[in-house]
């Protein structure tokens, strides 16, 4: 015997037209339905535990009001800011989000496949990090497109796309070494790992900028070797708080204390920046802002507007101080 609640059951609970149920439950706009009907309506639902058929119900209304979200990364402060600046945006327009946390190693029509059957409005890809990613940003777009799926990429820069909301990985490592240029400093190194990834040359490029608008000279350091150039620094700007951790384990071992002996500036901000010792200071990346850009983005696409230029958000420095 099937139990399972349905409209009629509803309707004759309630004691209106189906149809009237089915407005209600569908939010149907196109009808006008007295508050206090709709009220008994949702009431009767909950009460006598009826389940929607949410399939029926996106074909219907042609909307699951569901963004899906593809991320490649799924472990750091940034992944999660991205994740928050899209949440809190979709939800003001009434969205909820669903996550499809992607190996390196998936192709991406395994995600596109995942988010049709899905029925979802479109969709936000955290783009894959760094060179050995087995899709890249443009097969990832061409994909989309091919699908007349709505979407928007956060992260890297897509050649092929007109929906794409980078990190600055130049200006983080810029503003850093401008804020020590600032304070009269000019014996600034950039240390850094070995320089074999885009984001690794970006920062780079951001730091020697910095140092070359003010004629001033260019001091790289490789992490292997801070252990034999550690005694030479004077202010240090790094690519990531891992790097300024390894720095400040070198610098406890030699017994030299940082910002004493040399400051220290971090190119991003990890959760576990503040609980150094001493603290990290460190770059602020804007992530929870691109990731509400990239939902607005998508947003505007469900309903049919163009391109809205979006105010670029500021990177800016974190200091720490230790108070231990």
């Amino acid at each position: 015997m099937n139990n399972r609640i349905t409209i009629k059951d509803i309707a004759a609970d309630v004691g209106v037209s189906v149809s009237t149920v089915s407005y209600v439950l569908n939010d149907n706009k196109k009808f006008t339905i007295s508050e206090q009907t709709r009220q008994k309506v949702l009431d009767a639902a909950e009460r006598l535990g009826y389940v929607q058929n949410k399939n029926a119900a996106i074909l219907r209304r042609g909307k699951s009001n569901t963004i899906g979200v593809v991320s490649y990364w799924d472990d750091s402060f940034v992944y999660s800011s991205f994740i928050k600046g899209i949440k809190e945006t979709a939800a003001k327009k009434g969205y909820k989000i669903i996550i499809y946390s992607a190996a390196d190693t998936v192709d991406i029509n395994d995600c596109i496949g995942y988010y049709r059957d899905n029925m979802l409005d479109a969709v936000i890809v955290i783009a894959p990090y760094g060179d050995n990613c087995k899709a890249s940003v443009e097969d990832i777009v061409d994909r989309l497109c091919e699908m007349q799926v709505k979407y928007s990429v956060i992260g890297e820069t897509a050649d092929n796309s007109d929906h794409s909301f980078i990190i600055n990985y130049f200006e983080s490592t810029y503003v850093a070494t401008k804020y020590f240029i600032s304070k009269g400093i000019t014996d600034i190194t950039y240390v850094s790992p070995p320089i074999d990834v885009n984001e690794r040359i970006e920062r780079l490029d951001g730091y020697n900028r910095a140092m070359a608008e003010n004629g001033l000279e260019i001091h790289f350091c490789e992490v292997a070797d801070v252990e034999k150039e550690i005694d030479n620094f004077r202010a240090v700007v790094t690519n990531k708080s891992k790097t300024a951790h390894q720095i400040l384990t070198c610098a406890a071992k030699k017994g030299i204390r940082v910002p004493d002996d040399f400051e220290l500036i971090a190119g991003n901000t990890e959760y576990y920046s503040e609980y150094l010792y001493p603290p990290v200071t460190s770059v602020v990346i804007p992530a929870e802002e691109l990731g509400a850009l990239a939902a607005q983005d998508v947003l505007n696409q469900i309903d049919g507007l163009d391109n809205v230029d979006a105010k670029k958000p500021e990177y800016k420095i974190r200091f720490m101080q230790s108070t231990r």
